[in-house]
């Protein structure tokens, strides 16, 4: 028996939402597609699935979603940006702990304070100080930053925030996340919690 729920739950996906498509490639999968060629769903199939994850990252890089390491009873999803439409659709995804991995810049936190409006209880991930801090040499620019205030994101998500609109370590910052160390990225997956995630507190 418990060799039989190990097979259904030890799983990786890649997957690419779009607003008319769903784009799989399956990955060390154990739920009948091991050697299957890519799949392409439209979205009303994408959110009628019910694959057995608990897990979701949500990626906003191609090539970090592609070497995402098998997670057991996680799924990756690649490239929605601002087009949260279709993933909302599928109602299994707000059964999941979600973690959303973008740039460390100011429009990384705009797309996850716009994400936390279909789902509030996804968690960032890779996108704190001592990440930005620990890649110093990686930093760039980032070309139109956002300025405005954003409502739904943690206290120290807006700190973060803050220092990069006003421009407190230098103009424009940005850590893109394929920057970020490979080593570094395994140790904070290793160390995610496997409980539920909290949701932002509300804001007034």
């Amino acid at each position: 028996m418990a060799s039989e729920r190990n097979r259904v739950r030890l799983y990786a996906v890649i997957v690419s939402v779009s607003n008319w498509s769903t784009f799989f490639r399956p990955r060390t999968i154990t739920w009948g597609c091991e050697g299957m060629p890519d799949i392409t769903l439209d979205v009303a199939s994408f959110a009628a699935l019910a694959l057995p994850v608990d897990r979701v990252f949500i990626t906003e890089n191609e090539t970090n979603s592609l070497a995402f390491p098998p997670a057991a009873g996680a799924i990756v999803v690649f490239g929605a940006g601002y087009g949260w439409e279709p993933l909302a659709r599928a109602s299994w995804l707000h059964r999941c702990q979600l973690h959303y991995w973008g740039d460390i810049d100011t429009r990384g936190f705009a797309i996850l304070d716009q994400l936390r409006g279909y789902f509030p209880g996804v968690a960032s991930f890779l996108m704190d100080r001592a990440t930005l801090l620990a890649h110093r040499l990686h930093w760039g620019e980032e070309p139109d930053p956002a300025r405005h205030d954003l409502a739904r994101l943690t206290p120290e998500e807006t700190a973060v925030y803050d220092d990069l609109r006003f421009d407190r370590h230098q103009p424009r910052l940005r850590l893109e996340q394929e920057r970020v160390g490979f080593g570094w990225f395994c140790d904070r997956l290793a160390c995610l919690p496997s409980g539920a995630l909290v949701a932002p507190p509300p804001r007034s």
